[in-house]
């Protein structure tokens, strides 16, 4: 590319909001460590090896297949709605019933819920990537491009305030999800 390099256009195309998996197929290996800041699936070396390339391929396709089906049940006051768990960028609670903030700015309340909060979210817990966060908050951490010692910033506008006492812990399971996320190899 004669304007700008791999790692550039993976990194233009996150701040887009632009989650698509990114496989870096290169003669270079000088950018593999930049290429975890795009979150990138693989880094592949050429000339390609036919064996390292289609587990890489499989990897993909499971990973689209998983994150594409995963679903959860919200019950509404008027209905039961069926949403992508990938859309929900953080569910809160508000009064006695939870909200769901979705990506592309719909915002779902359930109907109201008895038990504790962690209880009410649980189908939300129970799925790698989200963090309940306070008493009020569960975040989907895929969502999140920032962790200040006060707030999350999710998809560049929803702040998600941080308990002052969880922040370190909030930070790391951050940092965490992200490392082992992006299973990125040198192959």
């Amino acid at each position: 590319m004669p304007d700008i390099n791999g790692i550039q256009l993976g990194t233009a195309l996150r701040e887009q909001g632009d989650d698509g998996l990114i496989i870096y197929l290169t003669s270079s290996p000088d950018f593999a460590l930049e290429s975890y800041n795009t979150d990138a699936l693989h880094y592949l070396l050429k000339p390609i090896d036919i064996e390292p390339f289609f587990r890489c391929m499989d990897k993909a396709m499971n990973r689209l297949n998983r994150s594409l089906t995963e679903t959860i049940s919200i019950k509404t006051p008027g209905s039961t709605r069926i949403i992508p768990v990938h859309n929900i960028l953080y569910a809160e609670r508000v009064n006695r019933f939870i909200r769901y903030n979705l990506n592309d700015g719909t915002v779902i309340d359930s109907v109201t819920f008895n038990g504790t909060f962690q209880s009410a979210v649980s189908p939300l817990l129970s799925r790698h990537g989200f963090l309940i966060v306070g008493s009020s908050f569960v975040v989907n951490l895929y969502h999140v491009t920032e962790v200040t010692k006060s707030d999350m910033l999710l998809d560049e506008k929803h702040l998600v305030p941080i308990p002052r006492r969880t922040y370190k812990e909030v930070k790391s399971a951050w940092g965490d999800y992200w490392l082992k996320k992006g299973d990125t190899h040198v192959i």
